[in-house]
């Protein structure tokens, strides 16, 4: 989607999107919805909302002009629709979402808004438009992985991280060698407190084509503000194996490539250890069953099958420790 079909302008006292693409995404989705008593063109998503631009201005917060100016420099390619929420035989929208547009927002003091574009002609604001009045559980399915980070993305910005959480889990096990939906992950993760599956996240990450240098560094950061509260790689303390999505065992719960463990050890090495347990703390590692994990490596599928939690063997190595060991085997 190119910056320059869909322009942001202030009209009727509001400042919004308009532009063709909005105007199709709207006209698609009322004919495919059959909606009653539709919109007619030129629809719009709105961007902040006039009582808004009355607040900052009367507050001397920025001017009109130069809100309008601010917002127009905005980036507009990356505005994505993701289905039709309410009811089509009364109030109706197109669900959007535009990360740019909410921390614009969040700059100007603004709440986190639900962007969306009214169908009917009749409207209701006092209702959710977010991503859970959408009328199709299923949409994700029609998204790409860029689509799909964007999406966690704005839960997080709408504070809905349990929902952000559940998206970052589905784009990794759709998209497993897109490197930014496991940063997502372990950032997910980090929030709700699970150290461990952001480590072996941030780990994965770094495991995939990177697209910026910058990205690596984040994640090598992110492990090493982990290693305070967990061991390194698949070495489990009590209920942290818990922490792993069944549907993401097999890509996190694998042998780390002797690159990723190099990095992890100049991470350690250059840094006091942060985490050390007594000896009296028992840790655990996953069984690999050898046999088949030969048979798949010969597929060129998965490297490692990791046995049930019943069959895992008891260490009694701290994570300080087992780092300093296993890391340069």
């Amino acid at each position: 989607m190119s910056a320059n079909t869909m322009t942001v302008r202030h009209r009727y006292g509001y400042i919004g999107v308009f532009g063709d693409e909005i105007d199709t995404y709207a006209k698609e989705a009322s004919e495919q919805e059959h909606v009653d008593m539709p919109h007619t063109a030129p629809y719009h998503m709105t961007l902040i909302a006039k009582f808004e631009i009355q607040q900052l201005v009367l507050e001397n917060r920025i001017s009109l002009e130069g809100l309008v100016e601010e917002a127009q420099q905005l980036e507009s390619r990356s505005i994505y629709p993701l289905g039709v929420g309410g009811d089509p035989k009364g109030v109706c929208w197109v669900v959007m979402v535009w990360n740019a547009g909410n921390i614009f927002r969040k700059k100007l003091g603004l709440p986190c808004k639900q962007f969306h574009i009214t169908l009917s002609k009749v409207d209701d604001h006092n209702v959710d438009k977010g991503v859970r009045s959408l009328r199709d559980e299923g949409f994700t399915a029609r998204l790409d992985s860029s689509q799909m980070d964007h999406l966690v993305v704005s839960c997080n910005l709408g504070g809905e991280s349990s929902l952000a959480s559940c998206y970052a889990r589905e784009m990794c096990a759709r998209f497993p060698e897109v490197g930014k939906g496991w940063i997502r992950l372990g950032d997910c993760a980090r929030q709700e407190g699970a150290s461990k599956l952001a480590m072996l996240a941030y780990a994965r990450s770094l495991q995939c084509p990177q697209e910026s240098a910058r990205l690596g560094d984040y994640c090598a950061k992110k492990l090493l503000q982990c290693s305070l509260e967990t061991g390194w790689g698949c070495l489990f303390g009590d209920n942290e194996y818990e922490q792993i999505p069944d549907e993401l065992r097999s890509h996190l719960l694998s042998p780390w490539p002797r690159s990723l463990r190099e990095t992890a050890m100049r991470i350690y090495e250059s840094n006091a250890p942060l985490l050390v347990s007594t000896p009296r703390i028992h840790l655990q590692v996953p069984l690999v069953n050898v046999g088949r994990a030969k048979a798949e490596a010969g597929t060129g599928s998965l490297l490692l099958l990791v046995t049930p939690l019943t069959a895992w063997q008891s260490s009694s190595l701290s994570p300080a420790s087992s780092a300093g060991s296993s890391l340069t085997s």
